[in-house]
């Protein structure tokens, strides 16, 4: 058995003990209905779907081996593959190079050929396998075989086996294999599309798709309807259908009349007893309208919390901004050197000292230009160099400087870093 990708419908193949009333036929699984599709075959065994195509395969064992093809509503029925042929167990489909392979589980070789029958080959074997399932993925093809208790991976573009697993005894004999990949999906687009309308199956057709109904029952006029088919109602209350045919099994699109907006984003799907799976008077609701004054007052209302929200972003930043900048000042303000004024006691021609640091003029507490012209880091050194132990400010025998009187006079000064204690220097 297989599942069609286009529909979800069970495809399968089925034996009787009557002579030519096997079969191949199909379930939908949502209405539980059943249709039979190929009749009076003798052993059918393998089946494969090719919904793209529109077309199915089956292999078929007994007196008259062989693989089949039809459209999948059952109809064009022919043998493709009927001679050289002993026990076509496994049956698949190679959609990308558009070809089938097969087991034969009597000659226990691996075969293909196009999907009409044509430019066969023999891709690998496996003598005393009895060679039963086969599945294709891709590059790779695995089979399974009843007197090997593993599963084997062929590569198909050299036909040699692949390491894929070690014998496992506990296997068994194995029979059928699937493969379950979520990178391609062979599909109908026809029937894929919310059953192609129809109320009961939608079979993939070379030319597209055809509706079908279960066994002993027609279709209507309409060509989508089964007689008796189980329907939803279309008079809907406030929204409308759009091309569906409101059938058991099928979800069908919609859309709100003008005037109203959707309430509830879901599928609006008949159920098997033709009632909607939820109520559609409660998908579409009047819109609400907003006058002038109310969306005006919203306006008004958000532009306010907006400003408000600005202002409170705009002051956090402010005041740490303003925080930092305080403590920089203050840092600044702390770091900054105690500042000494002095003048001289003798003239600079017999005062070297007062003289240097005056820059000629006598007087260092009246006579000498503006501090700032010069108070540098460069002339401080001098300084101190020249105020050394044993001739500066901190030999007591020092006559060249002493304090000066009068504080108010824009006098000479120089950061003071050592001999603070100086008796010839005082802090301003």
């Amino acid at each position: 058995m297989t599942v069609g990708a286009s529909t979800g419908h069970l495809y399968f193949t089925a034996l009787s003990t009557l002579s030519n009333s096997s079969y191949i036929g199909v379930i939908h699984r949502t209405l539980r209905v059943h249709r039979t599709l190929i009749p009076n075959l003798q052993t059918p065994r393998a089946i494969a779907l090719y919904p793209s195509k529109g077309v199915l395969f089956w292999t078929e064992i007994g007196p008259f081996p062989g693989i089949g093809r039809a459209h999948m509503d059952g109809t064009s029925r022919e043998y493709i593959v009927s001679r050289d042929i002993l026990v076509p167990n496994g049956l698949a489909i190679d959609y990308e190079a558009n070809r089938i392979y097969w087991t034969d589980g009597e000659k226990n070789q691996i075969e293909s050929s196009d999907i009409d029958g044509g430019n066969r080959q023999v891709l690998t074997s496996d003598p005393g396998a009895l060679m039963m399932d086969i599945v294709v993925n891709g590059q790779l093809l695995f089979y399974t075989a009843w007197n090997r208790q593993i599963v084997t991976k062929i590569d198909m573009t050299t036909g040699l086996k692949a390491p894929f697993m070690a014998d496992n005894p506990e296997l068994g004999r194995l029979d059928s294999l699937d493969i379950f990949a979520n990178d391609f999906l062979d599909v109908n687009k026809a029937c894929s599309n919310g059953e192609g309308q129809c109320s009961t199956f939608c079979f993939p057709t070379p030319d597209g798709g055809i509706c079908g109904c279960q066994d002993s029952v027609s279709l209507l006029p309409n060509n989508k309807t089964c007689v008796g088919a189980p329907r939803c109602t279309s008079d809907l209350t406030g929204l409308d259908l759009l091309d569906c045919e409101p059938s058991a099994g099928l979800s069908c699109r919609f859309q709100c009349q003008p005037g109203l907006t959707l309430t509830l984003n879901t599928t609006l799907t008949c159920t098997p007893g033709g009632q909607w799976n939820v109520n559609p008077d409660t998908l579409c609701a009047a819109a609400t309208v907003f006058t002038n004054d109310v969306q005006s007052g919203i306006f008004e209302k958000y532009s306010l919390y907006i400003y408000i929200g600005g202002g409170c972003a705009l002051l956090m930043v402010l005041v740490p901004v303003s925080l930092l900048l305080r403590r920089f000042v203050c840092r600044r303000k702390t770091k900054e050197p105690p500042r000494l004024h002095y003048e001289s006691s003798v003239t600079s021609e017999s005062n070297p000292y007062s003289a240097f640091m005056n820059r000629g003029y006598e007087n260092s507490c009246m006579d000498r230009p503006k501090s700032g012209e010069y108070n540098t880091i460069a002339e401080m050194m001098m300084y101190e160099d020249m105020k050394a132990p044993g001739g500066g400010t901190t030999d007591p025998q020092n006559p060249y400087l002493k304090p000066c009187d009068n504080r108010d006079i824009d006098t000479y000064f120089i950061p003071c870093t050592e001999h603070t204690e100086s008796p010839y220097l005082k802090a301003i």
